[in-house]
């Protein structure tokens, strides 16, 4: 049986030379006949040029490139850094990237290993704090940025098939189980690149945010002997409630990320096998239900702020302002039936000029004082009180029972002095509380 084959000829050659056979026998004759039917000189020559020829090291389409190994995507990625796109060839601007991972690793592995000696220059004060703290943030921004960037493009990359992976490492389980210890883990393995590089930077901004609140006291001696180069007091205070902010809402970010992570792997796996969950969606918000009713119940408020208050009272003895600010006013939220964790805040408030913010204060306690002594007024009218009630003793009751109810602020919050009690007044007999002042009737708040 003949094969049927079809040939075109040179648009450059003459038109004479343009008839070739259709219909050749044999690939023989057919060589045989194109010899003879088109010259030599009708075949137009080619001239190569070498400086028009692409260089062996351009990237190809990704198209013509052999894809990557998973496995040693995710080892560059999560090793190198900046570095990792520079071997795997993806993204612009490689050899910068780089540099910065390079410069960022060179620092954490010196400060690692020299370690004590840093330790010695700080306790010192021989080393300049503004510009060592000012060089360890930036070469931590600018290794996260690197690092976080690297696996952006990792996970972009064409050549990064994930399917490839062992069926261990894609289980959504075990991915997530994994993104607990590698940030974006999960969601790098489902291709999400955006949210994997969010994940590792803010995991890497959580390690930031735990050496500083774990080197807080050393940050404020080595402060306070700085001398005229001393940042202030009040900016530091907000670098350690911003550093500790930071730290418990990045790692429930961190926990967030692996979960969502391992959500989208599930997802994947029940749209390849055509399946639907049956009651997932009740189980999670039953066990969301179940764990806010399981807080209510277990949380004591009065005791973390009796605990709140014992840390604010230390804190204040090493100099600190800001921070038992906030200590002794989320107190105050959680206890206000406790009437010295607002005494205190509003003495805070004062040592740090803050003058409105304690008149306010003062002003509640007043209001809540004149509620009581309204009601004082109405058991002493009455032929038969309902309360048992024990009367006040001026000598007694009104003398300053706590030595921190005499510090030097307590003019500024009593400038006057106080009233006289109401006569057969009483109060309620409670064991470790403070009797507020007399009542009267048409008593004028004290001023700040």
């Amino acid at each position: 049986m003949a094969e049927k084959v079809y040939l075109l000829a040179d648009p450059a050659a003459p038109e004479e030379h343009r008839t070739v056979p259709t219909h050749p026998a044999r690939k023989k004759e057919r060589k045989v006949v194109l010899e003879a039917t088109i010259p030599a000189t009708a075949i137009p020559v080619v001239e190569s040029n070498d400086d028009e020829r692409p260089e062996s090291w351009i990237k190809l389409p990704a198209t013509l490139r052999r894809p990557h190994r998973p496995t040693a995507v995710l080892l560059a990625s999560y090793t190198l850094g900046g570095a990792a796109p520079l071997l795997l060839r993806v993204g612009a601007r490689k050899f910068l990237w780089a540099s910065l991972t390079l410069l960022a690793l060179t620092f954490w592995v010196a400060m690692f290993t020299h370690r004590a000696t840093v330790t010695g220059l700080i306790q010192s004060g021989r080393m300049p704090l503004v510009p060592f703290l000012g060089g360890f943030a930036l070469l931590h921004l600018l290794g996260a940025l690197s690092w976080s960037r690297a696996l952006r493009l990792a996970a972009r990359d064409e050549r990064f098939v994930p399917e490839r992976l062992s069926e261990a490492l894609r289980h959504p389980v075990a991915a997530a189980a994994i993104g607990f210890v590698l940030p974006g883990f999960a969601l790098v393995v489902a291709k999400r690149a955006w949210r994997a590089a969010f994940a590792l930077w803010n995991a890497a901004s959580v390690v930031l945010a735990a050496i500083v609140v774990a080197n807080a006291g050393m940050l404020w001696s080595w402060n306070q002997r700085a001398g005229v180069d001393a940042l202030p007091r009040t900016f530091l205070e907000s670098l350690f409630i911003a550093s500790a902010a930071v730290l418990a809402l990045g790692t429930l970010a961190w926990m967030a990320t692996a979960l969502d992570g391992g959500r989208y792997l599930a997802a994947a796996r029940r749209m390849r096998s055509h399946s639907h969950p049956h009651l997932r969606s009740d189980a999670i918000a039953s066990g969301l239900v179940l764990s806010a009713v399981l807080f209510a119940v277990t949380f004591n408020p009065t005791r973390m702020a009796s605990d709140l208050d014992r840390f604010a009272g230390a804190m204040r003895f090493s100099g600190y302002r800001l921070v038992p600010l906030s200590l002794e006013t989320t107190a105050m939220r959680l206890d206000p039936a406790r009437s010295e964790y607002a005494i205190r805040a509003a003495e805070l408030h004062l040592e740090l000029g803050h003058r409105e913010a304690a008149n306010a204060i003062q002003q509640g306690l007043r209001s809540r004082w004149d509620a009581y002594a309204q009601m004082l007024l109405r058991e002493q009218a009455t032929s038969q009180p309902t309360l048992r009630t024990i009367p006040i003793q001026p000598s007694a009751d009104l003398a300053p029972n706590n030595l921190e109810l005499n510090a030097p602020n307590e003019s500024a919050l009593n400038p006057t002095p106080l009233p006289a009690p109401v006569s057969g007044a009483a109060a309620p007999a409670t064991s470790g509380s403070t009797a507020p002042p007399a009542v009267t009737t048409a008593a004028t708040p004290p001023t700040l």
